[in-house]
């Protein structure tokens, strides 16, 4: 028997949670984080997030509750960290040349440091040859179309902005589709990399969504899909993400698409590395 989804009372297109660090607050950040740095920490490194976990303490304690509120209660599809100190560093000219006397470690500590208080940062070895901290530039070739990213695998994904730059987000939680569209989608009558599944699971009344290049397998399928996207086109925002901002995606709540802008760093990460391995001492570059 099918899942009986349902349509929320109320659609509206929610922005993302933002919390503001004032300048004091971000003066003690620099300087904490800058000490850390010198020690020879690289947070380009997996090493780096099996060793430095309990330096999540160095971020001021209402950042840390915050990301800890979004993680838990998942009462917004992302959440925008605001006043991040950064530096006007030049930008590279290609994804893989690093900056002379690391200039970006601080802000690549910082962001690393928040990833690791909603889960396990990792990289995959095919994206940006495993880097942990990933540049993207407007050279790159991310895609454009509103998409999830790799089904289960990943549960949030880290933007921080060293340029001004921007992130085209589409919550499924804002979407307003008939409940019969909605029941279509909660049906494994979607292919996708690891085999049929549903493109809406969990909740009924506000579903996690899995929108991966995602194949329908019949018509009534090909046509609910059509429909959800139409609805995610429709509800998209563009999110700025200017320097010293980080935006934080929660990957079964929203798509992304566009990521534009001179320059912004990313990070991918789970909830439970351990379901992505067969068990045991797990890598973190998969």
């Amino acid at each position: 028997m099918a899942t009986a989804f349902r349509s929320p009372a109320t659609h509206r297109v929610r922005s993302p949670h933002e919390y503001h660090l004032d300048k004091r607050a971000a003066e003690a950040l620099l300087t904490d984080v800058t000490a850390l740095v010198e020690s020879g920490v690289r947070p380009t490194e997996p090493e780096f997030y099996d060793r430095h976990w309990l330096d999540v303490e160095l971020l001021p304690t209402g950042l840390r509750d915050f990301l800890q509120r979004f993680r838990m209660t998942e009462s917004h599809a992302a959440c925008l960290i605001q006043g991040l100190p950064v530096d006007d560093v030049a930008i590279p000219p290609h994804w893989d040349v690093p900056h002379s006397r690391n200039h970006t470690l601080v802000p690549e500590t910082i962001m690393a440091l928040c990833a690791m208080c909603v889960g396990d940062p990792f990289a995959r070895d095919c994206v940006q040859n495993g880097r942990m901290v990933q540049n993207i530039l407007p050279t790159g070739s991310d895609r454009r179309d509103l998409h999830t990213e790799s089904g289960s695998h990943c549960d949030y994904l880290a933007f921080l902005g060293m340029r001004d730059g921007h992130v085209t987000l589409a919550s499924a939680r804002d979407v307003d589709l008939d409940d019969g569209t909605r029941e279509v989608l909660a049906e494994e009558r979607f292919r996708f990399a690891a085999g049929p599944a549903a493109v809406l699971f969990g909740d009924q009344i506000e579903p996690y969504l899995r929108l991966d290049r995602c194949l329908p397998l019949d018509p009534g399928a090909r046509q609910a899909l059509d429909r959800l996207l139409a609805e995610l086109d429709r509800v998209q925002q563009e999110v700025a993400v200017a320097p010293g901002s980080l935006l934080i995606v929660d990957n079964y709540l929203a798509a992304h698409g566009r990521l534009g802008g001179d320059w912004l760093k990313r990070i991918t990460v789970s909830r439970n590395l351990r379901r992505m391995a067969g068990g045991g001492r797990h890598p973190r570059i998969l």
